[in-house]
């Protein structure tokens, strides 16, 4: 797997967070056993920054649906199938 160009050198027992750009020790990352080093590629900063803005959309979608299907229940309109569903033979 090719590693990613870091603009910066990295000294040891620091780390380069891919979000903000700059030089962090590696006390600043969260950890993460799937990587191969052990952390996140986002410093603790921008790991919760990038989580509060994912809470927020999703609180944004979860409140359109939520507006939808109060919407839809409210209605009188009804579905009908423009053919009759098929019947499935007796084995």
């Amino acid at each position: 797997m090719a590693r990613k160009n870091i603009p910066v050198p990295v000294p040891r027992g620091s780390k380069f967070c891919h979000s903000c750009q700059t030089v962090h020790p590696l006390s600043e990352f969260y950890g993460n056993r799937s990587q191969p080093d052990g952390r996140t590629s986002q410093c603790r900063e921008c790991k919760k920054a990038s989580s509060k803005r994912s809470r927020e959309i999703q609180k944004i979608i979860e409140e359109g649906v939520a507006f939808m299907d109060e919407r839809l229940a409210n209605s009188s309109f009804e579905y009908e199938f423009p053919v009759e569903p098929m019947s499935v033979p007796n084995r």
